[in-house]
């Protein structure tokens, strides 16, 4: 396997808070904070102010080069926290990102790569290694695709269609919670409604250690020692029931589209 170099993404705190932020454990010397959850509250679209009966276009894919502008990458980097990026999809072809700050890691097909020490031992790289295949081979995006066709009437490439509902994929993968002592698995999300020339809807899905949406699943935080057990099965696992839950998340904050059950 290529080289995995390293990098760390150390993370600004802070923002407004948009519920009762929970307590933040207090740090021994030398360690980052434990940063409070900042919660959002979902935005939804009333059925009577869109609704389709006919079919909508889908569209599924990961953020473009240059494509997530500075706001979206900020309460990225609180809700990541001050661990180390072990595999994110997308997030550096997505963001134009000082040179320097990723200096030092490794984009491997797509995956940043980060070890967190220099110089790592065997087994340490073992593990590395095991989680970004796990977050590779998840096959997020296609996933998430094939779960919103089983529950969307979609137009056919052919076919006219009155909406189209766009999700974009701003970066999933492991990041290392260090405050926390654990790994988690995350995914942070744009859907878009675009009706013609307008977009009746936009709204975000964060899974994220410190940022995440109200309705949108808890991420699936693990020990050091487990993340990575049975070549990352906790990984997979976890990617795929953030995509089995999305179709029904979307279905309540946009009704008025032609959802099939």
């Amino acid at each position: 396997m290529t080289a995995i170099l390293t990098t760390t993404l150390a993370v600004a705190l802070g923002a407004c808070v948009s519920a009762a932020p929970e307590p933040a454990g207090k740090p021994t010397r030398g360690e980052p904070p434990v940063a409070p959850i900042e919660r959002t509250a979902p935005q939804t679209l009333a059925r009577e102010d869109f609704a389709s009966t006919a079919p909508v276009r889908l569209i599924v894919r990961s953020a473009a080069p240059g494509e997530i502008d500075s706001e979206t990458y900020q309460s990225m980097q609180r809700g990541l926290g001050w661990g180390a990026v072990v595999g994110v999809v997308s997030i550096t072809e997505a963001l134009a990102i000082p040179g320097t700050m990723f200096s030092g890691g490794a984009l491997l097909g797509g995956v940043v790569v980060t070890i967190g020490v220099a110089a790592i031992m065997g087994a340490e790289r073992a593990v590395q290694e095991r989680i970004v295949r796990a977050v590779r081979e998840s096959d997020f995006e296609n996933r998430l695709a094939e779960r919103l066709r089983a529950r969307l009437n979609v137009a056919s490439d052919r076919a006219s269609a009155d909406a189209t509902l766009e999700v974009v994929i701003l970066s999933y993968g492991v990041v290392e919670d260090k405050p926390r002592d654990s790994f988690c698995v995350f995914a942070d999300l744009r859907i878009t409604l675009h009706a013609g020339a307008a977009e009746p809807f936009l709204g975000r899905v964060a899974i994220l250690p410190n940022l995440r949406s109200t309705d949108a699943p808890v991420p699936d935080c693990r020990a050091r020692e487990t993340i990575a057990d049975n070549e990352g099965a906790v990984i997979r696992a976890a990617l795929a029931d953030y995509a089995n839950a999305l179709p029904a998340l979307m279905a309540r904050r946009i009704p008025g589209l032609p959802w099939t059950h």
